[in-house]
């Protein structure tokens, strides 16, 4: 059986690590409201208290609702300060703006909105001397479910070798 309170303790020892080695002052996630976000934020927060979680809405109503509501919940339970940064005019933008020289393939649109989401967390993370937290976990790499340079970018990703099942069982663990 997992000892998941021994690999908890290294996935926070790794966090401390990656943050002493880059000489950041503290660490910001995505916070998407889902199982991978929480478990990541809840890790960042034990192992740095300068762990801030960056809700970012983009178009989709879900986004504004369900997932922002799980996402405060979460962060709130664990003290994790978290501000909301509303990437929908950012979105509209980039569409009007490329389809003046392109035609958007929806694959295109629809990568979009994590790529904007990982630009504002680097623009944030660089501003404030914090690293940028992957949410991503092994089955979602294997499967390739991930955008290239959105949620597949990040300084440091805990989760990176659990399932999707893994996550869950860590998270119930932890």
């Amino acid at each position: 059986m997992r000892n998941y309170a021994e690999e908890t303790e290294k996935r926070v020892q790794f966090i401390r690590q990656a943050v002493a080695d880059a000489h950041a002052d503290g660490i910001l996630f995505g916070n998407s409201g889902g199982k991978d976000s929480a478990l990541v934020g809840i890790l960042c927060k034990m192992a740095c208290e300068n762990t801030e979680g960056i809700i970012l809405p983009c178009s989709s109503k879900r986004n504004f609702t369900i997932d922002k509501d799980d996402g405060m919940e979460v962060a709130e339970q664990f003290g994790i300060k978290t501000r909301v940064i509303d990437l929908t005019a950012q979105k509209e933008l980039a569409i009007e703006t490329m389809s003046q020289v392109a035609t958007l393939s929806q694959a295109a649109i629809g990568n979009l909105a994590p790529r904007l989401r990982m630009l504002t967390l680097y623009a944030i993370g660089a501003s404030e001397n914090r690293l940028v937290a992957g949410t991503g976990n092994a089955s979602e790499y294997h499967m390739g479910y991930f955008t290239k340079w959105g949620d597949g970018a990040y300084d440091l990703n805990p989760i990176a070798d659990l399932t999707a099942t893994e996550v869950f069982e860590s998270s119930c663990a932890t």
